[in-house]
């Protein structure tokens, strides 16, 4: 289940990151 969470949690990271950007514009 660990593993699971890493997974999906490197996965969000990006999506995050390109939301953050697209709001500091």
């Amino acid at each position: 289940k660990e593993t699971e969470v890493k997974e999906r949690s490197v996965f969000d990271i990006p999506i995050f990151t390109e939301e953050f950007l697209n709001h500091s514009k």
